[in-house]
């Protein structure tokens, strides 16, 4: 959507745009922790499925009206927005109280390693969203019609995860939905949780606000081209950390050896989907950015340049931080987040009304940079004692990495697609024969698409 609007309407709009979904992720964030309390309490109590779900579905939606209302104030009569720009940030933040419900939902889902659900609603509101949202922008629709869509069609995600989820849960009409009980079992737990979604919203959106204050939306939309690329790529470890989270948890006190294994074969694999990316963003960065966006944006290619570094440590954070979670360090984490978003927040204040956007990005390379050397070290030698060597795990990406960049600059001039399959071609190649993908990790690839073969055939 950011892209559409960004082509459509130019970089003002897309960073009015931008604004008003940072705002909706920075307060919905404050109450998402409480989704990493459920994962890992259904994965260890799936009996407890139907009590945490409309406990915590209830729950929420207590807390994000009231967020929703001091969202609207601040944005309203402390930050004194233009009407241009406050009414799309009202509209999409109402986003607070149907997303809370989605959320509250699929936690559950993921929590019992089911992701059917999940991933049918979202991907039914993403269709729903970029198919209308094409529509309304080809008959040059206003932004407060494509943010109407957005508030819209996150009622519809809401609507349908409560209704398949609790049939999948058994929740019937006329139950308990609120056990206070539960809350109270699970309220010093909750907070911990709580406080680092909160830190996690302030640390990886703060830059997007300031920009706002400190320089003006067009900032904000060159901020926001560079940031839409990065957080595409983004989703992957997202995706991964839905799905291995809840294993993680279910080893958690039961089988350290599987939980060590599982946590270093997230690093390696992590680390090998992210390096070529990384280099692959640095090198291409101005053929990208012209590729998606218009000449308007030509100031987004510093900036995607810098944040491309901030995948490495984004990746590499979901299985520290999860691990973090699994020994019961919810706590630990909030002082590392507290530090870094700490650090954030100042260099934003020092960096940003010099070199703007840019040094937004060069703000965010530093906090997260700090934050995974911090959590990996506490984890690696005092919470969880593992040997677990990071160049052992990644040198062989590192080289394949190295081989790949050598063959981009050869055929540079070349068209960006093949470019980008050359150069997939090469990293993947050189990764397998130098043996980065272990041998039993092949055999148990090459059964899983044996099995999914037979059960398409059946």
């Amino acid at each position: 959507m950011f892209v559409f609007i960004g082509r459509s309407m130019g970089a003002t709009e897309a960073g009015v745009f931008q604004l008003a979904i940072t705002y909706l992720l920075v307060f919905s964030v404050l109450t998402r922790g409480l989704d990493e309390l459920v994962v890992r309490q259904v994965a260890r109590l799936p009996q407890d499925a139907r009590r945490y779900f409309t406990t915590f579905l209830t729950l929420r939606l207590m807390l994000n009206v009231v967020l929703y209302g001091v969202l609207a104030v601040i944005v309203s009569f402390i930050l004194h927005y233009p009407s241009s720009t406050l009414v799309p940030i009202l509209i999409v933040s109402t986003g607070l109280v149907s997303d809370s419900l989605t959320s509250a939902a699929n936690a559950v889902m993921l929590g019992q390693r089911r992701l059917g659900i999940p991933t049918l609603v979202t991907v039914g509101t993403c269709v729903l969203r970029l198919a209308v949202g094409g529509v309304l922008l080809s008959l040059d629709a206003s932004l407060v019609h494509i943010t109407t869509l957005w508030c819209l069609s996150s009622l519809i995600g809401a609507a349908a995860s409560i209704v398949l989820v609790g049939l999948q849960v058994g929740m019937l009409p006329g139950q308990r939905i609120l056990d206070w009980s539960l809350v109270s079992q699970e309220l010093s737990s909750m907070l911990p949780f709580t406080v680092n979604g909160f830190l996690m919203a302030i640390e990886f959106q703060i830059d997007t606000i300031l920009l706002s204050v400190l320089r003006d939306e067009s900032e904000v939309g060159w901020y926001g081209a560079a940031t839409t690329i990065v957080s595409t790529l983004a989703m992957v470890p997202q995706a991964y950390r839905l799905s291995v989270y809840p294993l993680m948890a279910y080893y958690a006190g039961k089988n350290r050896d599987k939980l060590v294994r599982l946590y270093e074969a997230s690093l390696r694999y992590l680390g090998a989907l992210v390096l070529p990316m990384v280099a692959g963003l640095v090198m291409l960065a101005p053929g990208i950015i012209t590729l998606i966006f218009k000449s308007e944006f030509l100031p987004s290619i510093a900036v995607l340049q810098n944040l491309a570094v901030v995948l490495l440590f984004t990746f590499l954070n979901v299985p520290n931080v999860r691990m973090m979670f699994v020994h019961n360090r919810q706590g630990w984490v909030t002082w590392m987040m507290m530090g870094s978003m700490m650090i954030n927040v100042v260099l934003n204040l020092w960096i940003v009304p010099l070199w703007g956007a840019r040094g937004s990005a060069l703000a965010r390379i530093c906090s997260s940079s700090i934050f995974f050397l911090t959590n990996y070290l506490i984890l690696r030698f005092v919470v969880a004692k593992l040997d677990t060597s990071l160049l052992r795990l990644l040198w062989r990406p590192a080289l394949a990495t190295l081989l790949m960049c050598g063959a981009v600059i050869l055929i540079r001039d070349w068209h960006m697609l093949v470019v980008v399959v050359v150069g997939m071609v090469v990293y993947f190649g050189v990764l397998l024969l130098i043996g980065g993908v272990p041998v039993e990790d092949r055999r148990l690839i090459r059964e899983s698409l044996q099995r999914h073969r037979l059960s398409l055939q059946l």
